[in-house]
């Protein structure tokens, strides 16, 4: 990209020109975590259009920050980030600590998205040794329309799997929760424990396996940063 829409030499104009653009920070979340494929890229950003997305990818690759790998064979593609698409790495997560520290969190509660939430629980949640190697957690959101209120992990081998649809599980853990106060739980700003004693975070299953699903849901990999008071974000 030679030219910038802010007519600067700055390289902060030069970056911005098309990392600020719509969803484009959040595509490069995506795949730092670790998503190459086209779905699983869409699924951490489902209210954008797939047809966007496929725009946006194909940008990103003219710029040169992700390459566009085709397996022979099978025709499968691969999106995987250059030398200085990694690099971006530090600039992403760095606004992502600011705003977990300084930012309110209320109007992020405003209209949340269950179908991202229960896939950044998914890329975080973890294995634990008392699980059985098929394990399935149901997931029931109060809050949210019929046809977006019901999940399912799947525990097995060593990976977890994300469903949508039910299958005919047989789920050993039922968890009923509004997606609201889940989210603030995910986020480290709730207690997880409180939630559980006043009952708005529900477990139903065997106590072995309930007792431990602090650690096996796992938290938001920003939980550890403390959320700023509200008023030391009053200028001084």
């Amino acid at each position: 990209m030679n030219t910038t829409p802010f007519g600067q030499y700055c390289p902060l104009a030069m970056s911005a020109a098309f990392l600020c653009n719509k969803w484009t920070l959040l595509i490069f979340r995506e795949l730092l975590f670790g998503s190459t494929n086209f779905n699983d890229i869409s699924r951490g950003v489902p209210r954008m259009s797939r047809t966007l997305l496929s725009n946006r990818l194909k940008e990103l690759v003219n710029i040169g920050l992700i390459t566009r790998l085709e397996k022979q064979g099978t025709g499968q593609v691969d999106y995987v980030l250059t030398k200085p698409g990694k690099a971006l790495e530090s600039v992403v997560f760095s606004m992502a600590s600011w705003g977990q520290e300084w930012l309110e969190t209320e109007p992020s509660l405003e209209n949340i998205d269950g179908s991202f939430l229960m896939w950044d629980i998914r890329r975080n949640v973890r294995i634990h040794e008392d699980l059985p190697n098929l394990f399935i957690a149901h997931f029931f959101l109060t809050d949210m329309p019929e046809n977006k209120s019901e999940y399912w992990l799947i525990f097995e081998h060593g990976q977890v799997d994300l469903c949508y649809v039910d299958r005919g599980f047989k789920p050993d853990v039922h968890i009923e929760v509004s997606a609201r106060e889940l989210t603030k739980i995910w986020m480290g700003w709730e207690d997880f424990n409180a939630a559980v004693e006043d009952h708005r975070l529900k477990f139903k299953g065997p106590k072995k396996y309930t007792e431990i699903a602090e650690y096996w849901l796992g938290c938001s990999t920003l939980a550890h940063i403390k959320k700023r008071e509200k008023h030391l974000l009053v200028a001084e």
